[in-house]
């Protein structure tokens, strides 16, 4: 029987940046032009859409042309300072 889904499975999705390794739960720094080709700010909004799409948050600071970012579950609080 066909079975309906909201976006596209992860396995079939052409992704021009490496967000599995990105999603790990650790802090990543991120090079404009190197790890991702558009603007910093904009990239900022993808990294935050692209959280809540796999039900995570996700923590994104930018410098420059550099984007800092960690993903994590929403239940882990233990590493946000509260």
């Amino acid at each position: 029987m066909a079975k309906q889904h909201e976006e596209m499975p992860d396995e079939f999705r052409a992704s021009k940046y490496d967000w599995a390794s990105w999603m790990n739960g650790k802090v990543w720094e991120l090079e404009h032009g190197e790890d991702f080709h558009t603007e910093p700010r904009i990239f900022r909004q993808q990294i935050g859409k692209r959280a809540r799409n796999h039900g995570m948050k996700a923590e994104v600071h930018v410098k420059g042309n550099t984007v800092f970012c960690r993903f994590y579950e929403p239940d882990d609080t233990a590493d946000e300072g509260e």
